[in-house]
């Protein structure tokens, strides 16, 4: 394993055995919903679906809060382009499914470069996940879950981790 799937690793761990007395599992439909912690101002949820023959992630953010929250529309993928390793994904051998996209560095992120989610408001993305990692087609079943950082042009110091349920699918 290289140092970002430890990570990763590392990461998914600390939240399922620090969470654990808050999390909700059961299958529906071959996916695994475990329930967001409760300081998290944005709910993030995966749905994955085979289209044409290929995985396709759509990735929900919802501000659960009763103030304003931001996506960073570059970590988000709201232009619909996978452009960075934020997904993590393992096959049914638990070995971590290698980034073959691009690794897009941007500079600070301006206001313009947020997408505004007021109260109970929600955006939507819909992504490719072959484009971006190397899935092998009707070999194998993936668990899969998002996790990326957030801030907010209005307090350069804000961050908060946005992490997705985790989603069991066969490709």
């Amino acid at each position: 394993m290289n140092i970002i799937s430890n990570i990763k690793f590392l990461v998914l761990f600390f939240v399922i055995v620090c969470c654990n007395n808050k999390t909700a599992n059961h299958i529906n439909i071959s996916t695994q919903t475990r329930e967001s912690m409760k300081n998290t101002l944005v709910k993030t949820t995966l749905v994955i679906k085979i289209e044409n023959g290929l995985p396709m992630a759509t990735l929900t953010f919802q501000n659960i809060s009763k103030e304003k929250q931001y996506i960073d529309n570059f970590m988000g993928f709201l232009s619909g382009r996978i452009k960075n390793d934020l997904f993590s994904i393992q096959n049914s051998q638990n070995q971590e499914v290698e980034y073959i996209g691009t690794m897009s560095k941007m500079m600070s992120p301006t206001r313009e470069d947020y997408h505004v989610l007021l109260p109970n408001d929600s955006v939507s993305t819909q992504l490719n996940l072959a484009s971006a990692y190397n899935l092998q087609a009707n070999t194998r079943s993936y668990k899969v879950f998002y996790s990326g950082y957030h801030g907010s042009p209005d307090d350069e110091k804000f961050s908060q981790e946005l992490i997705s349920n985790t989603v069991t699918f066969s490709y």
